[in-house]
């Protein structure tokens, strides 16, 4: 068996990056999500502790609690895991997979503030205790996505740039463009969303994509694409507003050009 999935397995928020400008997940939502995860998302703890015996940070202060933590994660018991492990922090644990569940765990029950505080600080102590494990190697995207969220767009741009060198995931790259298009990078932002575009076969994330880069390349005054980009739309939604009043702008601007060089060259 392998070990808990949280860092990949657990992204509520990115079904809901697919809408444009970052909206936010509703409540109800994640409940329903985290309620279909429930069954398997901690249930693969047992390998972690054994991890943690290897490589941890033991002490005989607070073995025994990391061990009750890990074991109720494991029986879905979050509550009672969580007085376990906050337990043994208090006694001076700060192993990186302690911090990490910590970490993990207000997130999932969205207190991200504070998952992100517990998750920065397991960053680091993964790397010098679990060098090369997959914890390490997920934590880029999880900081990413969980920066991407807080609306820290300037922050997450490393981590998500980190996760997609590893991994090119439309979804991934679409965040990675959003944040370059947040902090005003429109070059970069329509980059990413292109990417993520020619990779996906998923129309509810090509939507917003389109949508995106529509808006961006009308801004770079690159019409013809922008109106490509609008038609792409129209076959996905053919009554879509954005994309219907695009497409006319267009037009009215090649018939303007076009009458301009109409009476450029009668006068001439």
């Amino acid at each position: 068996m392998g070990r808990i999935n949280v860092g990949a397995g657990f992204k509520p928020a990115r079904l809901f990056y697919f809408v444009r400008a970052g909206l936010k997940p509703a409540p109800t939502i994640l409940l329903i999500i985290v309620l279909l995860i429930s069954t398997n998302l901690f249930s693969q703890t047992q390998t972690d502790f054994d991890l943690y015996m290897q490589k941890g940070q033991k002490s005989e202060k607070w073995d025994e609690l990391v061990k009750a933590g890990f074991e109720s994660f494991a029986s879905n018991n979050y509550s009672t895991a969580m007085i376990f492990l906050e337990k043994a922090y208090s006694k001076g644990c700060r192993d990186g997979l302690l911090l990490y569940k910590l970490g993990t765990y207000h997130e999932l029950m969205g207190n991200e503030k504070k998952g992100l505080d517990f998750l920065q600080k397991a960053d680091e102590r993964l790397k010098k205790q679990y060098p090369g494990s997959s914890y390490v190697n997920e934590m880029p995207k999880q900081l990413g996505e969980l920066y991407f969220r807080l609306d820290k767009y300037k922050e997450a741009i490393p981590y998500l740039e980190q996760a997609t060198s590893k991994a090119q995931e439309p979804s991934l790259l679409f965040i990675l463009a959003q944040s370059y298009r947040k902090t005003g990078n429109i070059e970069q932002a329509k980059s990413y969303f292109e990417k993520a575009l020619s990779i996906s076969s998923d129309n509810s994330l090509n939507y917003p994509i389109l949508l995106e880069l529509m808006t961006l390349t009308y801004q770079l005054n690159d019409y013809e694409a922008a109106l490509q980009y609008a038609e792409q739309i129209l076959q996905i939604s053919p009554n879509d507003p954005s994309a219907l009043s695009y497409r006319n702008q267009i037009q009215l601007k090649k018939l303007s050009e076009e009458e301009k060089k109409l009476i450029k060259k009668i006068t001439e």
